[in-house]
């Protein structure tokens, strides 16, 4: 089963993250869920993840295109999933690394597929 890690900083939709894995493996191996990319990586350590869904703006003050730099320096593929979307923001996380990335509306959240 792959691992995800879920780096997300709203409840609401990291909750929704959560059910739609559900939905698709069962039983998901969540490695780390939250807003703290350190403490991710931490995880990560611990128990190896596939996959990092991430939220561009965590709340902590790092760049988005950080974020996305400390988690493909440990080897993990990143998915942005996030209602921002200015051009030069969604350009600086896929330079940095990101493997994809999806724009975030409230109507279609429930409706995430992930392969």
């Amino acid at each position: 089963m792959p691992g995800f890690i879920l780096l997300e900083d709203h409840p609401l939709v990291l909750a929704s993250l959560v059910n739609q894995l559900s939905e698709k493996y069962g039983q998901p191996r969540i490695v780390y869920k939250g807003a703290d990319v350190l403490a991710a990586l931490a995880a990560h350590r611990d128990n190896a993840a596939h996959i990092a869904i991430v939220d561009l703006d965590l709340g902590d003050g790092r760049s988005p295109a950080d974020v996305v730099s400390l988690l493909t320096a440990a080897h993990i593929p990143v998915l942005i999933v996030s209602a921002l979307g200015e051009p030069s923001t969604v350009q600086s996380v896929m330079i940095a690394g990101a493997h994809g990335w999806l724009r975030r509306e409230w109507k279609y959240l429930t409706k995430l597929k992930v392969p």
